[in-house]
């Protein structure tokens, strides 16, 4: 059965390929050579060509044909002769193949009953666009079309556009607008040299986080360990032996000291473990062990060393102490025994009890590793031991 193309203006031509200029189209019934058979020169089949149809300058006219029906066609020039007899012509309700291109000069391709207009390449074709090649098929959810610069497009996953920018730039402040900015484990903020500045790691199952806080005048800004875990440390480690943790300035120890060791500074800003220090004592504080000199209340003080021996005496009897087995009291005299023996005898004493006007100041009598030997010193008599509160401190090293 044969078909016409779907383009509606009907061209005919002599065997040598001229046009039928003026010519005409004689319609009939398929088979038959005087039942005539109406065509028609609009698509909604209202208005009748005539039959004969006749050919215009350029051997055309516009045939439309009824839907149902079957026609033979006997098409002659412009002098009557019979140039083609076509039988079984059906009008083109599914077009497969067109001929030329189609010029729809201006007009629209539209859908007279709200339905679908469907483009289906065959095979391996693709639908090309105004010079863009579409791909076939859908894609994965979430999925965009992107092109690949030279005409080319293909689904690629969300995002993907932004790759190949190497160097995006905002043209304002970034509002997230009540929304978090996610990175992926090591990654982070760099500098405009491209160099780290801000690094982030993550934990899985994380529930803790950093808080930073700004202030206003007069406040601390605040940097805060919060989250769901009712006590959560804080951890600032520097890298590497050398590398410390320096606040406001101070450098502090890279690893702890040992048990009673104190932060000792340099005095250039820098802090280390050590053992403490006693300050420097005058002559008059350090005593021989055969000694007879007042116990200065110099220092009787907050001291860089640790006293290692202390105690305090109230109505006769120890009230508290550190260092001492025991307090033995004779006459005028009151020996303290250490329960460390000093690494010598010379060491410093003071007293709150040293005032020279005041009878009943302390001195020191005698001196061992072991022990010091108290007596009153009264100005007047010399021979009673009246104090009934005092602190009597020992300075320096044990053994």
């Amino acid at each position: 059965m044969a078909q016409l193309g779907p383009n509606p203006l009907f061209r005919a031509y002599a065997t040598d390929a001229t046009l039928l200029r003026g010519g005409t189209v004689d319609t009939y019934a398929t088979g038959a050579s005087t039942t005539r058979k109406p065509t028609y020169s609009d698509w909604e089949l209202k208005i009748k060509n005539p039959n004969p149809i006749v050919l215009d300058s350029l051997g055309e006219a516009k045939v439309y044909l009824m839907t149902d029906a079957e026609y033979r066609f006997v098409i002659k020039d412009s002098d009557g002769n019979t140039r083609h007899t076509i039988d079984n012509i059906s009008p083109v309700t599914t077009p497969t193949i067109l001929y030329d291109n189609m010029d729809i000069n201006g007009k629209s391709i539209v859908s007279a009953s709200n339905g679908d207009i469907a483009i289906t390449p065959d095979g391996a074709g693709y639908l090309i666009l105004d010079g863009l090649k579409f791909p076939r098929g859908d894609s994965t959810n979430t999925f965009v079309i992107g092109t690949d610069g030279s005409g080319t497009l293909s689904f690629i996953a969300n995002g993907t556009f932004w790759l190949p920018d190497t160097t995006p730039q905002l043209g304002a402040a970034l509002d997230a607008n009540n929304n978090n900015i996610k990175f992926d484990n090591g990654t982070g903020f760099r500098d405009d040299s491209d160099n780290e500045q801000l690094i982030f790691r993550t934990t899985p199952l994380a529930v803790n986080q950093i808080d930073i806080t700004n202030s206003a005048t007069n406040n601390a800004v605040a940097i805060a360990a919060t989250g769901d875990d009712t006590d959560i440390p804080l951890n600032i480690n520097s890298k590497g032996p050398a590398g410390r943790v320096v606040i406001d300035g101070i450098s502090y120890p890279k690893s702890d000291g040992t048990n009673g060791q104190s932060l000792i500074t340099d005095g250039s800003g820098t802090l280390s473990f050590g053992a403490p220090t006693a300050n420097s004592a005058s002559a008059a504080d350090v005593l021989s062990a055969t000694g007879d000199k007042a116990i200065s209340a110099g220092l009787l003080k907050h001291h860089l060393g640790v006293p290692k021996v202390w105690i305090r005496r109230k109505l006769g009897q120890s009230d508290v102490s550190y260092g001492v087995t025991n307090v033995t009291q004779s006459g005028t005299h009151l020996r303290i025994n250490f329960s460390t023996a000093m690494s010598s005898a010379n060491y410093a004493v003071s007293s709150n009890r040293s005032n020279s006007t005041n009878d009943n100041h302390l001195i020191v009598n005698d001196q061992t590793t072991t022990y010091v030997d108290i007596k009153n010193r009264n100005t007047t008599t010399g021979t009673s031991f009246t104090p009934s509160t005092f602190v009597i401190s020992v300075f320096g090293e044990q053994a």
